[in-house]
């Protein structure tokens, strides 16, 4: 039996627990409560945020600079800090940053598109217009940036080399409970899972996997428990979960053989006669 009290160095808690997991001699109610417990510290409503959490922290220091430049008065600058949407228009840019476009020459086409005088709210008329940019530049490059699982974008130009080992152990462990839900899906077959098959039977074995991943992915990290793949669209200010619903709508609806020929429009969120084309297949 081993020694818990003395588990190896190099061992992670989640290495610890499972050790103890295994252990026939611990009674079952803690053998319960343990497994809840991992299970909970692996869930991707945990994990994803921790991640994007770390990547905001490096990108708004790195991408201060290019708002300071970007044509933006003071007073808007201070009011994107404080909007609900400046996370989703951060997690924008790094997309865009990831493909290659110049954050400052993002920021400030998005600016100068027209006046932002009357917004309400700057931050999310600018992920909009941030949005549509970078979404055109897969279309005419042929090329996506990196995404675990449609819901992560793999950190990329992390300046801060203390975030780099937590973010990719993150990452690691990210697309490891996809996989595990991924399986899980296939094993219990739940309410929502015949209509997906149906939905992408056509399609080859290697997508059909890509696209359960995504599934899975986001029913756990938004806590989806309704018995349609996606669940209802996304309130309007849930602006991050509006832009995932939005890509993984038009990956399941509009999937064509050639990746490339995805339409820039694909990022737009879909309309309330799409979303029950999705539910109703």
């Amino acid at each position: 039996t081993p020694d818990l009290h003395e588990p190896h160095p190099e061992q992670t808690l989640q290495d610890v627990l499972e050790t103890v997991l295994n252990n026939p001699g611990v009674e079952l109610s803690a053998h319960e409560v343990m497994r809840q417990e991992l299970d909970d510290a692996t869930r991707l409503d945990r994990l994803v945020p921790i991640h994007e959490h770390l990547c905001q922290l490096d990108a708004r220091a790195r991408y201060r600079s290019a708002f300071a430049q970007s044509g933006l008065d003071t007073a808007d600058q201070a009011a994107l800090l404080a909007s609900p949407a400046y996370g989703a228009l951060i997690a924008e840019l790094r997309r865009g940053d990831a493909l290659g476009i110049g954050v400052p020459d993002l920021l400030r086409r998005a600016v100068a598109q027209s006046s932002l005088s009357n917004a309400q709210d700057v931050a999310a008329v600018l992920h909009a217009r941030v949005e549509r940019l970078v979404s055109r530049t897969p279309f005419r490059r042929g090329q996506q940036p990196p995404l675990i699982a449609g819901l992560v974008w793999s950190a990329h130009g992390i300046a801060d080399p203390t975030l780099l080992a937590p973010l990719k152990e993150l990452e690691t462990q990210i697309s490891q409970r996809v996989d595990w839900l991924a399986d899980k899906a296939v094993h219990d077959r739940p309410r929502w899972y015949d209509a997906f098959t149906r939905l992408v039977e056509d399609r080859p074995g290697a997508i059909q996997a890509n696209h359960l991943r995504a599934v899975v992915a986001y029913r756990e990290r938004y806590r989806i428990t309704s018995p349609t793949a996606l669940g209802d669209a996304p309130r309007q200010s849930s602006v991050t979960q509006r832009a995932h619903y939005a890509r993984l709508t038009s990956s399941l609806v509009s999937w064509r053989p050639d990746p490339d020929s995805f339409p820039p429009q694909a990022e737009q969120v879909p309309s309330a006669g799409t979303q029950r084309q999705v539910e109703s297949r």
